[in-house]
């Protein structure tokens, strides 16, 4: 009830005023009239007329001087209060949610600052509870990444001793070995290699998450032979595919800055993906171009491949870690998902961005955008990275 009769205040002071005001101007009326009865008596028209004349001008007038009066305090009272609440809004949008606005005016504008004021304290309820969620988020993270990591240390010491055993075996140091018994022993060998390799990859992206942005040792380098190399490395493998391997780049290039072998991991690991992922016969495409990003100068790298492609959902999370596009990728090609994930570390941690587009044609193009490095510093890059996926892509 209490707020009831307060949403009327404003309307219940307005009538009020003016109910005055006429009865004020009707009194100041009659008094006139009384007082210049003797006058008008004398005058042409009727004195009835005249009093009812007098009577009506000087009660109008009054009533309007008094109402002017009126609605010029209850206007001042009200833009009173609603310079606090906005006063209150602006500080509570540059961050004071601890802000209340005081109010006893007995109107709308106190139910306005009491609804200002409830909803402040919820507010701030509703981001205490983020901030809690967020720090237990973060203490479940640790925890994932700590056990990767013990986990992924744990496997090395009895897979270093399984692949010892096996390469003794295989080079017959341990007795001869019969047809069967050798393949056996280079599939298990072929196999040891690729959960090492796995095993690796989870112990280089835990690192990464832990500590290795903060122990980065920089310096420039030549992209272009970095390139060349990675492809020289790969021509066997894609050979044995039949699949034609191009590199396009320039016979000179800007400097980078950021660790070489680190770099070389990722190119690889973009590289990897796309011979595996391209049918027999196919295409991929090594390119490395000068680009711009974000008004940073910088080196592009372009990793096209004629494979099965990316639906466009799934863009951006390929770099998720352990995220397969499809289930069916990990039993017919293998891996674990953490490529794409390891070269997302890498390029961050650079500075860089990395992202990757797929139309309705086969094949999928992963771009990597490296900072040029510059004399006065380590790279001619600010230090903000990219925040979303609409500023990922180079100017």
């Amino acid at each position: 009830m209490r707020v009831r009769a307060r949403r009327d205040g404003l309307q219940a002071r307005m009538a009020s005023a003016i109910a005055v005001a006429v009865v004020v101007g009707l009194v100041v009326g009659a008094a006139t009239a009384l007082v210049l009865r003797p006058i008008l008596v004398k005058g042409s028209l009727g004195s009835g007329t005249l009093i009812l004349i007098a009577v009506v001008a000087t009660a109008l007038t009054a009533c309007a001087l008094i109402s002017r009066k009126a609605a010029s305090r209850l206007a001042g009272g009200l833009v009173r209060n609603l310079d606090l609440i906005q006063i209150g809004v602006r500080r509570v949008r540059a961050g004071h949610l601890d802000e209340r606005v005081r109010l006893d005016s007995g109107d709308e504008t106190e139910d306005l600052a009491e609804a200002f004021n409830l909803m402040t304290e919820d507010l701030q309820e509703s981001i205490d509870r983020l901030r809690e969620a967020n720090r237990e988020l973060h203490v479940l993270e640790q925890v994932k990444v700590d056990l990767v990591a013990n986990v992924s240390h744990e496997l090395r010491t009895p897979l270093t001793a399984l692949k010892g055993f096996l390469e003794l075996l295989d080079e017959g140091e341990l007795g001869p070995l019969g047809l069967e018994a050798q393949r056996a022993i280079s599939v298990c060998r072929r196999n040891a290699d690729r959960l090492t390799m796995r095993v690796d990859d989870l112990v280089a992206l835990s690192q990464m998450e832990q500590s290795w942005p903060d122990q980065l040792e920089t310096e420039p380098f030549d992209l272009l032979q970095l390139v060349s190399m990675v492809a020289e490395v790969y021509e066997m493998r894609t050979r044995a595919k039949d699949i034609r391997l191009s590199v396009e780049a320039p016979d000179e290039i800007s400097l980078v800055a950021g660790n070489e072998e680190q770099i070389e991991r990722a190119v690889i690991n973009l590289l990897d993906n796309a011979v595996k992922f391209t049918p027999n016969g196919g295409e991929v495409v090594l390119a490395v171009e000068e680009c711009d990003h974000d008004h940073r100068e910088g080196v592009l790298i372009r990793v096209v491949d004629s494979g099965i492609g990316i639906p466009g959902n799934e863009l951006v999370r390929v770099f998720d870690r352990f995220h397969q596009v499809d289930p069916s990728i990990r039993r017919r090609f293998g891996g674990m998902g953490l490529g794409l994930s390891l070269v997302n570390h890498i390029v961050e941690s650079h500075r860089g961005v990395v992202w990757a587009e797929s139309g309705d044609e086969p094949g999928s193009t992963f771009f990597l955008w490296l900072p040029s490095w510059s004399p006065d510093g380590d790279a001619a890059s600010g230090e903000e990275g990219v925040e979303d996926e609409g500023q990922r892509r180079p100017a």
